[in-house]
């Protein structure tokens, strides 16, 4: 049986993770059975029930590999589905489209994270996209995942969902695949795709709508990437050789088949070239985490500020996000808008959002809320994605309109467990700051809870400043 009520901490989130997908692979039947696959949901405020549009499903397959070696750390690939898997059946998603995908994933040793569009939903919307990274991501502290060789693929409307998710959080996937994808469900920033590794497949003879997706849609995003690198457009239809054109500039590769209809992505994943290109990719923390002088900032609460008054980007919670135990904030900004694979954790609840004092160092909308403990209760955030062994200066604000609201934060990292106080009522200015190491999976665990030895009962966090 899956773990029920796990002990709180990383290592053993991991033993949990594993004896649960133990339970839940049995011998092998077919290639993609989703028996084979642990139910893997993003569950709004986990109370067990999923309900369609503030809900995912979804299934992981957890790779031998992974099981039998711990403490080595594997790939992940995210599949969105197409048009004909929609549903809350969380089985539909895992077919014969990805039998060959799944057994790449055995023989290779890679997870795979296939979530479930619901049957009311179109297109994989920005909502929907932002709880799958966010389950995504939290893949990376759930189990032994590489978070430098996270990948996306889809096809169809699932390839239109890879789009999107470049678009957004390109800065933590170390390679696309899109499959005769549709138009992605908002407007892509080209100029941020631009040598990002991208792989995206089309026939020429794919019947478009309502049977299939048009072959511009590909051509049209090969050629929004070149413009946004300064290159001219390519012009088609393309010369093709044995009835296949092929396409490989600045990290963006595209191939065109002659023939082969809407339905190719069979043939796409049995080739094997695709997965020496898409595993040999990946973002190596010492370049693609916070790097040596740069500060990432995260406002907790309901009131989000993208921009503040000195012009540094923040990631933002939204307010309901106080009690989902999920990677609240994944592939996190830095001050100057750069993407990264950092993500800023829950793996304790807090009790509520509550209102703070604004603090004259963030600007307008910065800690004038915030998260709160339980009465009696302890919150508790993970960072990932950091540099194992790098060392970090973190700096947390809280405050509350309320009284007593004295808060002891605890930080663990690669040293042990440190301890600061703060009187977080009416607070408008002062802060606790943590020199911090990141332990050997790139972590830093923070706990919020109330001073012991007061009267107060409840903890709060507001903001939270990182800085190598």
């Amino acid at each position: 049986m899956p773990c029920q009520n796990p002990p709180v901490g990383r290592a053993s989130l991991l033993a949990c993770a594993v004896l649960s997908a133990l339970s839940y692979l049995p011998l092998l039947l077919k290639a993609a059975d989703y028996n084979e696959f642990v139910v893997y949901n993003y569950d709004h405020r986990n109370d067990g029930s999923l309900i369609d549009g503030t809900d995912v499903p979804g299934r992981l397959f957890v790779p031998q590999q992974a099981m039998d070696n711990p403490t080595q750390k594997y790939p992940i690939v995210l599949f969105f589905h197409g048009n004909g898997q929609r549903g809350s059946d969380n089985t539909s998603q895992v077919n014969g489209n990805i039998d060959n995908l799944l057994a790449k994933a055995k023989t290779e040793g890679f997870f795979i994270y296939a979530p479930q569009l619901t049957d009311k939903l179109t297109y994989w919307t920005t909502a929907i996209m932002d709880k799958v990274i966010r389950k995504l991501a939290s893949a990376g502290h759930d189990y032994n995942v590489d978070v430098s060789k996270v990948y996306v693929t889809g096809l169809s409307l699932g390839g239109g969902g890879v789009w999107d998710s470049i678009n957004r959080y390109g800065g933590g996937v170390a390679a696309a695949v899109s499959i005769c994808g549709t138009n992605p469900n908002v407007a892509l920033n080209f100029t941020t795709l631009v040598n990002r590794h991208i792989w995206s497949f089309h026939a020429k003879d794919d019947p478009g709508a309502p049977n299939g997706v048009n072959v511009s849609y590909s051509r049209n995003r090969v050629n929004g990437i070149r413009n946004a690198d300064s290159l001219t457009a390519l012009t088609w239809p393309p010369t093709y050789t044995s009835g296949v054109y092929f396409y490989d500039y600045h990290n963006q590769r595209y191939t065109e088949f002659e023939t082969g209809g809407h339905g190719i992505w069979n043939n796409v994943y049995a080739d094997p070239t695709l997965y020496s290109w898409m595993l040999d990719k990946s973002l190596p923390l010492a370049t693609a985490s916070l790097l040596v002088g740069e500060t990432m900032y995260f406002d907790l609460g309901g009131t989000k500020t993208v921009i503040d008054a000195s012009n540094n980007a923040w990631n933002s919670t939204s307010a309901t996000q106080f009690d989902t135990l999920e990677a609240m904030l994944p592939f996190c900004l830095t001050s100057t808008g750069r993407t990264t694979p950092i993500s800023l954790c829950t793996l304790q609840k807090f009790g509520s959002q509550g209102t703070g004092v604004s603090n004259a160092a963030y600007g307008p909308g910065i800690g004038t809320d915030g998260w709160q403990t339980a009465a009696n209760g302890t919150g508790m955030l993970l960072i990932q994605g950091l540099i194992p062994g790098a060392t970090y200066t973190l700096t947390i604000f809280g405050s509350s309109t309320s009284s007593n609201r004295f808060t002891r934060y605890e930080v663990g990292d690669a040293g042990g467990v440190q301890t600061q106080d703060l009187n977080a009522t009416s607070n408008a200015a002062n802060t606790v700051t943590f020199p911090a190491v990141a332990d050997a999976d790139g972590m830093l665990d923070i706990s919020v809870r109330a001073k012991p030895g007061t009267s107060s009962t409840i903890g709060i966090v507001n903001a939270i400043e990182l800085t190598r």
